[in-house]
């Protein structure tokens, strides 16, 4: 990675590392949007009071800040679930299901950096090379475990999109500062999804 680096930090320098900042500040605002969104989401789609749905994902929320691992915060999403008073398949399958398939922070932060970076290097995207992107992106994720800056592997997607190797290799780099908000999205979302699932699920059986 330093080798692949070096050749583009000679050339741009200071550059490139605001480029850089730039990208984590529109990055974490663009996510914690998305995360509030998720409120209100859950709220029309799965019956749930936003704030004792914000009060129940707290906790695990917490323990995805401080652990990077949608893994490690699966009991305290159970403990959520159940505090939500979701009905048991919801919290003994769908959140597990969810934390090893379902990376939600993919869906805004590998377009996001894409589009940003692209911009960055002066790489002109095709429509057809953005659509097979997000299409690899997205099986990805699904076989990507839920563990600390494991995005790493979208490394391919990003060079076969155009962007260059050495240009991935630093962004790439940054990937433990967002971890932690990334996760914190991933949390919520596995939340929501089985509130959501639950709440179709019992509106399918009355």
């Amino acid at each position: 990675g330093f080798a692949l680096a070096y050749s583009l930090i000679a050339k741009t320098g200071i550059g490139f590392a605001a480029a850089t900042v730039h990208f984590l500040i529109y990055a974490a605002l663009l996510l914690l949007a998305f995360g509030a969104s998720l409120y209100l989401i859950v709220a029309i789609l799965g019956r749930v009071n936003p704030r004792a749905f914000a009060r129940a994902a707290l906790p695990a929320q917490i323990m995805a800040v401080g652990s990077r691992s949608s893994v490690a915060c699966l009991p305290s999403m159970v403990e959520s679930a159940e505090e939500m008073q979701l009905p048991a398949p919801a919290s003994q399958f769908c959140i597990p299901m969810a934390v090893s398939m379902l990376k939600l922070n993919r869906s805004i932060t590998a377009p996001s950096k894409l589009i940003f970076f692209a911009a960055v290097f002066g790489v002109a995207l095709q429509p057809s090379s953005v659509f097979a992107f997000v299409i690899t992106t997205l099986l990805i994720s699904f076989s990507t475990p839920g563990l600390p800056s494991a995005g790493a592997s979208n490394f391919g997607a990003y060079v076969a999109a155009g962007l260059p190797a050495e240009g991935v290799a630093l962004f790439e780099a940054i990937n433990p500062i967002l971890d932690p908000i990334n996760t914190a999205i991933n949390v919520t979302g596995d939340l929501a999804a089985a509130a959501i699932t639950a709440r179709l699920v019992t509106r399918s059986g009355d």
